[in-house]
């Protein structure tokens, strides 16, 4: 299963991995499921957010809930990096130490 974040899709994993060049922790993997005002939510996951919710479509007026099962985790957008800048600075960093190693 993927879950999206900021229009990228994400891999799950079951630790969160830190970026190599910066240490930044990869988000939670997270659900979301919409609750119509007047129920409550009895499922099993951590409820991480709550959002009220109009659909101008049906005009469902309700919460957004984001919903995490406490033990999964994404896996970075980049690889081992969570930005493209960091991944460019980790190179350059690499490069530099060899460069001053000769």
């Amino acid at each position: 299963m993927t879950a999206k974040f900021a229009k990228r899709t994400y891999k799950r994993t079951q630790f969160p991995i830190p970026c190599a060049q910066c240490g930044a922790k990869a988000p939670r993997f997270t659900e979301e499921q919409f609750i119509p005002d007047d129920e409550e939510y009895t499922g099993d996951l951590q409820v991480i957010k709550t959002e009220n919710f109009w659909s101008g479509k049906d005009g469902e007026i309700g919460r957004l809930l984001r919903l995490w099962n406490g033990k999964d985790w994404c896996t970075l957008p980049y690889g081992n990096f969570c930005t493209t800048q960091c991944a460019i600075d980790y190179a350059n960093n690499v490069v530099e130490t060899r460069w001053r190693s000769r």
